[in-house]
């Protein structure tokens, strides 16, 4: 994941955005990890590349699924955004978009607490069952 962060700080891609392993119903990805029983989560609403909904190997799901939110938010620091908007051609859009996305990666991080995250979280995914196919998350984020 670092490898990833440091390329876009690096590029200033325009519009950045990375997810999460995410098997959509239907798919062969679906089919080989419902076998497997590491999908945990069958609610579709929850199917947005941005929510965990398969187990992680040797993690805890909510500091995963934190960890991906720091990193996220990391792509949308003010130094990040700066040096985006100087080196793209549409500086109002990219600025706009850079800063609404911070915002909203800010809220989530806000509303993202363990007791409210626990309730909502399915009973089989906080056994944490291993899942060789999702390498080990190491992050850290810079200053958002």
């Amino acid at each position: 994941m670092n490898e990833i962060t440091n390329f876009i700080w690096e590029t200033a891609v325009v519009m950045p955005t990375i997810a999460l392993v995410t098997p959509f119903p239907g798919t062969r990805l679906y089919r080989l990890y419902d076998s497997q029983n590491l999908v945990v989560d069958k609610d579709w609403d929850k199917y947005t590349c941005q929510n965990l909904v398969v187990r992680v190997q040797n993690h805890d799901p909510h500091e995963y699924h934190k960890k991906f939110l720091l990193c996220f938010l990391s792509l949308f620091s003010w130094k990040v955004i700066i040096k985006r908007v100087m080196y793209n051609r549409c500086k109002f859009l990219t600025y706009y978009t850079s800063i609404r996305f911070r915002k909203n990666m800010k809220d989530q991080l806000k509303s993202f607490s363990l007791n409210k995250w626990e309730k909502e979280l399915p009973e089989n995914i906080k056994n944490n069952i291993p899942l060789d196919s999702i390498t080990r998350l190491n992050i850290s984020a810079p200053d958002a």
